[in-house]
């Protein structure tokens, strides 16, 4: 388990895994455009980055789950989804 409030788990060493499991829990129903700007930054940016170290060290399994209320949801958590599913498949 690598915590990813610092950038100590980019180091790490992640090929000895069978899978990688990526969970994600940060909602906000606000139209606050910096609330907007943390969700994104965390529920994307952070989410690729976390799912393409995995699959560059081998790890075969990449599981991705996260809360699903968030502002704008609809727009985007299937460009989100869609773009992980791309990078394992």
């Amino acid at each position: 388990m690598y915590p990813l409030r610092s950038d100590n788990w980019k180091v790490q060493n992640w090929s000895d895994y069978h899978s990688s499991v990526h969970v994600v829990r940060l909602a906000h129903n606000s139209a606050d455009k910096l609330i907007e700007g943390l969700c994104y930054e965390v529920k994307r940016n952070l989410s690729i980055q976390v799912a393409e170290k995995p699959k560059r060290e081998g790890v075969p399994h990449f599981i991705y789950m996260s809360s699903i209320f968030d502002f704008r949801a609809n727009e985007i958590i299937f460009l989100w989804i869609h773009y992980l599913i791309r990078i394992f498949f």
